[in-house]
């Protein structure tokens, strides 16, 4: 499993943009990848036990109503610190145990906790059949939704989204969050609801199609006018856009997901839009058309020159 996230992007709809780099800034960021390695190899992990450990003494004693109070309490201080920060980190998997076991009748183990924990800071966790995976997704995608980021937990088919947001949503639901999730078939009014909660379930065709039909709707653009713009359109309309962005992603059967199904291209296709453009391209042809050899030369530049 894989966890990665792009923080608190600006706009209507954030997503991180990739610049083109140079020679120095490809060797420099080749180099912090090799030190990255070599300090999470070195990175003491396990101390987010001690630390979950640390809170869940007064963080097991509450209600239902004092689990959402404190998770409410938390969200400001998590959006301002980020979910790296381990005491914040640590309050949330703590109250997200709390809740798994009050709803679920499940409690975390240790290895949980670090695999959590280690995907909170960009790592991959690899985890047996059993010693489970969904359970320590749980706490990662709550701690990324209590800090207000949209997050999408991404598996390999519908059946194992809709299995998992089903199984998940009392927890969720403790800590005073939504969840959803999104299959083929779905209706556009129901695929846009899901994808405004806090927390959404998707394979990953579903959500890079629509991510993809996003980026149709805007035209290609994602600033904030745009989106704006095709905010004001939805009014009274079925809606054109679906995702609130691309901030945090969970990826589960990383190796499948990121590997094996990234080999099959994704297509989407569109009917064109009878706009201006299309009208100016459509005549440029209509009079093309309509030319003869008299009407133009071709000079040793290549340059087409047409009579007046």
């Amino acid at each position: 499993m894989a966890s990665v996230s792009s923080g608190f992007l600006g706009g209507e709809y954030p997503e991180r943009d990739y610049e083109p780099q140079t020679r120095l800034e490809r060797a420099f960021a080749a180099g912090r990848f090799v030190c990255d390695r070599l300090s999470a190899k070195n990175a003491n992990l396990k101390q987010i036990v001690e630390a979950v450990d640390g809170c869940s003494a007064e963080m097991d004693l509450l209600d239902e109503e004092g689990l959402r109070r404190c998770a409410l309490a938390l969200k400001p201080q998590l959006r301002k610190a980020g979910v790296t920060d381990l005491e914040l980190a640590a309050q949330a998997f703590a109250l997200t145990r709390a809740a798994c076991f009050r709803t679920l009748g499940k409690r975390h183990f240790d290895v949980q906790l670090i695999g959590a924990w280690a995907m909170l800071n960009g790592m991959l966790a690899e985890m047996e059949t059993g010693e489970g995976k969904s359970l320590t997704a749980v706490l990662v995608a709550a701690t990324g939704g209590l800090s207000g980021q949209a997050v999408h937990v991404i598996t390999v088919n519908d059946y194992l989204a809709e299995r998992d947001a089903t199984v998940m949503k009392p927890v969720y639901e403790q800590l005073g969050l939504s969840v959803g999730f999104v299959k083929q078939g779905m209706d556009p009014a129901s695929r846009t609801a899901a994808y405004r909660c806090d927390i959404t379930y998707c394979s990953n065709k579903e959500v890079a199609f629509d991510y993809l039909r996003d980026r149709l709707s805007l035209g290609g653009k994602r600033g904030s006018i745009a989106t704006k713009l095709s905010r004001l359109q939805e009014e009274g309309n079925t809606p054109s856009l679906h995702l609130r962005g691309l901030q945090f992603a969970i990826v589960d059967e990383a190796d499948s997901v990121l590997v094996d199904e990234a080999r099959t291209p994704l297509i989407l296709s569109a009917e064109a839009k009878q706009d201006g453009e299309f009208t100016v391209h459509r005549e440029a042809l209509e009079l093309a058309r309509q030319m003869s050899d008299g009407d133009y030369w071709v000079t040793d530049d290549g340059i087409v020159i047409t009579e007046q």
